[in-house]
């Protein structure tokens, strides 16, 4: 039997609470954004780690690398900011548009016919697909790149 040292991790959050005066909402978010946190007592909560993964699996004998970076929960570290995590929360609804597409008649008919009522009758599917469904989620994938 060989042995091998597994390296794993675990992000555990931490909080703190501090006193902020703002006039208002707005200044109260901008005034959080801004909080000096470094001089905060975070206190770590132990039992709501997130994103558990094997980062290394290594070949005691060989010095060899088995495998890195395997997820052993539902939970993945991204970083990117607001706009990615936009990005990836509209995903899901660009996959369900472009998948319709895949199903619409417009697809494979529009090289099969000569008929120009058939071929206006596709045509006018696709803009309805195209600024109902598909130009919508888009602009909503892209509301965080400005």
């Amino acid at each position: 039997m060989k042995t091998y040292t597994v390296i794993f991790a675990e992000d555990v959050p931490h909080y703190a609470t501090a006193e902020i005066r703002a006039a208002n909402d707005a200044d109260a978010i901008k005034a959080a954004k801004a909080y000096d946190r470094d001089a905060l007592f975070l206190e770590p909560e132990w039992q709501n780690a997130v994103c558990r993964r094997i980062v290394e699996i290594c070949d005691d004998e060989t010095g060899k690398t088995v495998a890195l970076d395997i997820a052993v929960d539902g939970y993945f570290l991204r970083n990117g900011g607001e706009r990615d995590r936009i990005l990836c929360d509209a995903a899901p609804e660009l996959l369900a548009v472009l998948e319709e597409a895949k199903s619409a008649s417009w697809v494979c008919n529009a090289a099969l016919t000569t008929d120009i009522e058939a071929l206006r009758k596709i045509c006018l599917e696709y803009a309805d697909w195209w600024n109902g469904r598909a130009w919508p989620a888009i602009e909503k994938a892209k509301a965080g790149a400005s």
